[in-house]
Protein backbone atom coordinates (compact mmCIF):
# COMPACT_ATOMS: atom_id res chain seq x y z
CA UNK A 1 0.00 0.00 0.00
CA UNK A 2 1.44 3.47 -0.86
CA UNK A 3 3.00 5.27 2.05
CA UNK A 4 0.88 8.34 1.30
CA UNK A 5 -2.14 6.32 2.49
CA UNK A 6 -0.64 6.43 5.98
CA UNK A 7 -1.22 9.67 7.86
CA UNK A 8 1.13 10.43 10.73
CA UNK A 9 0.54 13.28 13.13
CA UNK A 10 3.90 14.47 14.48
CA UNK A 11 4.14 16.40 17.72
CA UNK A 12 7.38 18.36 17.45
CA UNK A 13 6.99 22.05 18.30
CA UNK A 14 7.18 23.20 21.92
CA UNK A 15 5.59 26.51 22.83
CA UNK A 16 4.06 27.89 25.99
CA UNK A 17 1.05 29.64 24.47
CA UNK A 18 -0.81 29.99 21.18
CA UNK A 19 -0.97 33.43 19.62
CA UNK A 20 -3.88 34.49 17.45
CA UNK A 21 -3.34 33.22 13.89
CA UNK A 22 -5.16 34.46 10.82
CA UNK A 23 -8.19 35.61 12.79
CA UNK A 24 -8.27 32.64 15.17
CA UNK A 25 -8.61 33.36 18.91
CA UNK A 26 -5.97 32.74 21.54
CA UNK A 27 -6.53 29.47 23.39
CA UNK A 28 -5.15 29.32 26.94
CA UNK A 29 -2.76 26.44 27.58
CA UNK A 30 -1.76 24.71 30.81
CA UNK A 31 1.95 24.74 31.72
CA UNK A 32 4.26 22.21 30.01
CA UNK A 33 1.90 21.65 27.07
CA UNK A 34 3.55 21.08 23.68
CA UNK A 35 1.41 22.06 20.68
CA UNK A 36 1.52 22.50 16.91
CA UNK A 37 -0.85 23.39 14.07
CA UNK A 38 -1.73 20.63 11.61
CA UNK A 39 -2.25 22.80 8.52
CA UNK A 40 -2.28 26.40 7.30
CA UNK A 41 -5.97 26.14 6.43
CA UNK A 42 -8.61 23.55 7.18
CA UNK A 43 -12.33 23.15 6.53
CA UNK A 44 -14.94 20.62 7.54
CA UNK A 45 -18.05 20.48 5.34
CA UNK A 46 -17.08 23.95 4.13
CA UNK A 47 -16.79 25.45 7.63
CA UNK A 48 -13.37 27.04 8.37
CA UNK A 49 -11.48 25.32 11.19
CA UNK A 50 -8.14 25.48 12.95
CA UNK A 51 -6.74 22.18 14.24
CA UNK A 52 -3.90 21.84 16.74
CA UNK A 53 -2.48 18.79 18.50
CA UNK A 54 -0.84 18.73 21.91
CA UNK A 55 0.91 16.56 24.47
CA UNK A 56 1.69 17.14 28.15
CA UNK A 57 3.15 15.49 31.24
CA UNK A 58 -0.02 16.55 33.06
CA UNK A 59 -2.84 14.03 33.51
CA UNK A 60 -6.11 14.20 31.60
CA UNK A 61 -7.96 15.28 34.76
CA UNK A 62 -5.47 18.11 35.36
CA UNK A 63 -6.03 19.38 31.80
CA UNK A 64 -9.81 19.19 32.19
CA UNK A 65 -9.67 20.98 35.53
CA UNK A 66 -7.57 23.75 33.95
CA UNK A 67 -10.22 24.46 31.29
CA UNK A 68 -13.09 24.21 33.77
CA UNK A 69 -11.42 26.98 35.74
CA UNK A 70 -10.64 29.02 32.62
CA UNK A 71 -14.16 28.87 31.23
CA UNK A 72 -16.03 28.84 34.57
CA UNK A 73 -19.58 27.61 33.93
CA UNK A 74 -19.55 28.41 30.20
CA UNK A 75 -18.55 25.00 28.91
CA UNK A 76 -19.98 21.63 27.87
CA UNK A 77 -18.21 18.41 28.84
CA UNK A 78 -18.90 14.97 27.39
CA UNK A 79 -17.43 11.71 26.08
CA UNK A 80 -16.80 11.31 22.33
CA UNK A 81 -15.59 7.82 21.45
CA UNK A 82 -12.23 7.37 23.25
CA UNK A 83 -11.96 11.12 23.85
CA UNK A 84 -13.00 13.13 26.86
CA UNK A 85 -13.88 16.55 25.53
CA UNK A 86 -14.70 19.99 26.84
CA UNK A 87 -16.11 22.75 24.62
CA UNK A 88 -16.59 26.50 24.93
CA UNK A 89 -18.15 29.24 22.76
CA UNK A 90 -15.88 32.26 22.34
CA UNK A 91 -17.49 35.12 20.39
CA UNK A 92 -18.09 33.64 16.90
CA UNK A 93 -15.84 30.62 17.45
CA UNK A 94 -16.51 27.23 19.04
CA UNK A 95 -13.47 25.72 20.81
CA UNK A 96 -13.25 22.00 21.61
CA UNK A 97 -10.47 20.29 23.57
CA UNK A 98 -10.34 16.50 23.07
CA UNK A 99 -8.13 14.55 25.49
CA UNK A 100 -6.83 11.06 26.14
CA UNK A 101 -3.94 9.87 28.28
CA UNK A 102 -1.26 7.20 27.86
CA UNK A 103 -0.22 4.42 30.25
CA UNK A 104 1.84 6.92 32.23
CA UNK A 105 -1.22 9.17 32.63
CA UNK A 106 0.32 11.82 30.38
CA UNK A 107 -2.36 13.71 28.44
CA UNK A 108 -2.45 14.20 24.68
CA UNK A 109 -5.11 15.32 22.27
CA UNK A 110 -6.27 18.01 19.91
CA UNK A 111 -7.69 21.50 19.99
CA UNK A 112 -10.21 22.40 17.30
CA UNK A 113 -11.67 25.84 16.66
CA UNK A 114 -14.65 26.12 14.33
CA UNK A 115 -16.15 29.31 12.94
CA UNK A 116 -19.84 29.32 13.83
CA UNK A 117 -21.66 29.77 10.49
CA UNK A 118 -24.04 32.73 10.27
CA UNK A 119 -26.28 30.72 7.95
CA UNK A 120 -26.96 26.97 7.65
CA UNK A 121 -24.28 25.14 5.65
CA UNK A 122 -25.41 24.32 2.13
CA UNK A 123 -25.63 20.56 1.83
CA UNK A 124 -24.63 20.63 -1.83
CA UNK A 125 -21.18 21.88 -0.82
CA UNK A 126 -20.30 18.48 0.56
CA UNK A 127 -18.46 16.35 -2.05
CA UNK A 128 -18.39 19.24 -4.52
CA UNK A 129 -15.98 18.24 -7.29
CA UNK A 130 -15.64 14.62 -6.13
CA UNK A 131 -17.37 11.84 -8.12
CA UNK A 132 -19.55 9.46 -6.15
CA UNK A 133 -21.25 6.25 -7.30
CA UNK A 134 -25.07 6.38 -7.52
CA UNK A 135 -26.82 6.19 -4.18
CA UNK A 136 -23.82 7.36 -2.15
CA UNK A 137 -24.07 9.49 0.98
CA UNK A 138 -21.19 11.56 2.36
CA UNK A 139 -20.09 10.97 5.96
CA UNK A 140 -17.11 13.36 6.12
CA UNK A 141 -15.46 15.82 3.74
CA UNK A 142 -12.30 17.48 5.08
CA UNK A 143 -10.01 19.86 3.19
CA UNK A 144 -6.65 21.24 4.34
CA UNK A 145 -3.62 23.04 2.94
CA UNK A 146 -0.05 23.71 4.03
CA UNK A 147 3.25 24.77 2.48
CA UNK A 148 3.46 21.49 0.51
CA UNK A 149 0.06 21.74 -1.15
CA UNK A 150 -3.57 20.81 -0.61
CA UNK A 151 -5.28 17.64 0.56
CA UNK A 152 -8.81 16.34 0.85
CA UNK A 153 -10.18 13.30 2.66
CA UNK A 154 -13.73 12.20 1.86
CA UNK A 155 -15.62 9.32 3.45
CA UNK A 156 -18.88 8.06 1.94
CA UNK A 157 -21.00 4.92 1.89
CA UNK A 158 -23.54 3.21 -0.36
CA UNK A 159 -25.23 -0.12 -1.01
CA UNK A 160 -23.32 -0.88 -4.22
CA UNK A 161 -21.01 -3.87 -4.51
CA UNK A 162 -17.25 -3.59 -4.15
CA UNK A 163 -16.85 -4.47 -7.84
CA UNK A 164 -19.34 -1.79 -8.90
CA UNK A 165 -17.59 0.92 -6.89
CA UNK A 166 -14.11 -0.02 -8.14
CA UNK A 167 -15.24 -0.13 -11.78
CA UNK A 168 -16.97 3.21 -11.31
CA UNK A 169 -13.79 4.95 -10.16
CA UNK A 170 -11.50 3.24 -12.67
CA UNK A 171 -13.84 4.22 -15.52
CA UNK A 172 -14.29 7.77 -14.28
CA UNK A 173 -10.65 8.68 -13.68
CA UNK A 174 -9.23 6.92 -16.73
CA UNK A 175 -11.79 8.74 -18.86
CA UNK A 176 -10.52 12.00 -17.30
CA UNK A 177 -6.92 11.19 -18.27
CA UNK A 178 -5.67 9.90 -14.92
CA UNK A 179 -3.12 7.07 -14.77
CA UNK A 180 -4.13 4.00 -12.78
CA UNK A 181 -1.01 3.16 -10.73
CA UNK A 182 -2.54 0.69 -8.28
CA UNK A 183 -5.45 -1.74 -8.52
CA UNK A 184 -5.22 -4.24 -5.67
CA UNK A 185 -7.88 -6.47 -4.20
CA UNK A 186 -6.71 -6.84 -0.60
CA UNK A 187 -9.49 -9.19 0.52
CA UNK A 188 -13.02 -10.25 -0.41
CA UNK A 189 -14.18 -7.09 1.33
CA UNK A 190 -11.41 -4.64 0.39
CA UNK A 191 -10.00 -2.94 -2.71
CA UNK A 192 -7.32 -0.24 -3.06
CA UNK A 193 -6.98 2.08 -6.08
CA UNK A 194 -4.43 4.80 -6.79
CA UNK A 195 -4.39 7.35 -9.61
CA UNK A 196 -1.93 10.04 -10.69
CA UNK A 197 -2.15 13.01 -13.00
CA UNK A 198 0.64 15.59 -13.01
CA UNK A 199 1.12 16.93 -9.48
CA UNK A 200 -2.15 15.35 -8.30
CA UNK A 201 -2.69 11.96 -6.68
CA UNK A 202 -5.81 10.12 -5.56
CA UNK A 203 -5.90 7.05 -3.33
CA UNK A 204 -9.21 5.24 -2.86
CA UNK A 205 -9.83 2.57 -0.26
CA UNK A 206 -13.03 0.58 -0.77
CA UNK A 207 -14.34 -1.83 1.84
CA UNK A 208 -17.56 -3.66 2.60
CA UNK A 209 -18.98 -4.20 6.07
CA UNK A 210 -22.18 -6.20 6.12
CA UNK A 211 -24.47 -4.84 3.41
CA UNK A 212 -22.76 -1.43 3.27
CA UNK A 213 -19.80 -0.36 1.15
CA UNK A 214 -17.52 2.41 2.39
CA UNK A 215 -15.41 4.75 0.24
CA UNK A 216 -12.39 6.63 1.56
CA UNK A 217 -10.91 8.99 -1.02
CA UNK A 218 -7.63 10.82 -0.31
CA UNK A 219 -6.76 13.52 -2.82
CA UNK A 220 -3.49 15.48 -2.72
CA UNK A 221 -2.17 18.30 -4.88
CA UNK A 222 1.50 19.19 -4.48
CA UNK A 223 2.59 22.76 -5.05
CA UNK A 224 4.57 23.28 -8.22
CA UNK A 225 8.20 24.35 -7.88
CA UNK A 226 7.83 26.66 -10.88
Amino acid sequence: MPTRLRIYILLFLSVCSLSAKAGWPDVPLPPTVKVTHLANSFSYHGIPMDIRVFSSHLSMQRILEYYRNQWHDEYVENQYGPWQQISHKHNKDFITIQIQQDANEHAYGRISIMKIPEQPVKQDYVALGVPLPPGSSVIDDILSSDTNGQSRVLLAHNKQSLKFNSRYYIGHYQHKGWNLVMDNVVSRAGHVLAFQKGNKAIDIVLRTIGNTSYIQLNQTTKKSLF
